[in-house]
């Protein structure tokens, strides 16, 4: 089976990055990284995507925002205390009322950034006043554009 070019993430190749660290307390029976965790990672990576792009949450005025449908992780490499983490993610595909984002969980070894654990999600343009799906607002289209060019 060929690997999914998502195995070839590199932070350079993602344009929103966060920082984190593995706790004492995220580790499992096994004593690594719970992999639980590892879609919380996924989320901060997200959620600062977008806030970057300004992208509304529930309790906005406009009440359009973003829900996820569907994610999904390859899980790598074994992390543990008290590794240093960083985890981007990209807009890998978008269309009228969603989009697909790519993630990469990765550590240092030998100075370099390691790929740990790659994922996709598939979020949803939603009307949470309304509860139903809807189109991405053109203001995010362009953010999304203009930042995954940058």
């Amino acid at each position: 089976m060929a690997r999914p070019a998502l195995f070839n993430l590199t932070l350079e190749a993602l344009p929103v990055v966060v920082s984190d660290h593995v706790r004492w307390g995220d580790m499992d029976a096994y004593q690594h990284l719970n992999n639980t965790l590892f879609f919380r990672l996924f989320e901060q990576a997200r959620m600062a995507y977008f806030e970057r792009i300004h992208f509304s949450s529930p309790g906005d005025n406009d009440q359009i925002g973003p829900i996820l449908a569907h994610t999904e992780c390859h899980f790598l490499k074994p992390l543990t205390y008290p590794q240093a983490l960083q985890i981007g993610t990209r807009v890998s595909h978008l269309d009228r009322d969603w989009l697909t984002m790519d993630y990469g969980l990765f550590f240092s070894a030998d100075g370099q950034a390691r790929l740990a654990a790659c994922g996709t999600g598939k979020i949803v343009c939603y009307d949470y006043a309304n509860g139903k799906r809807c189109d991405l607002p053109d203001s995010v289209v362009a953010s999304i554009e203009a930042l995954e060019k940058s």
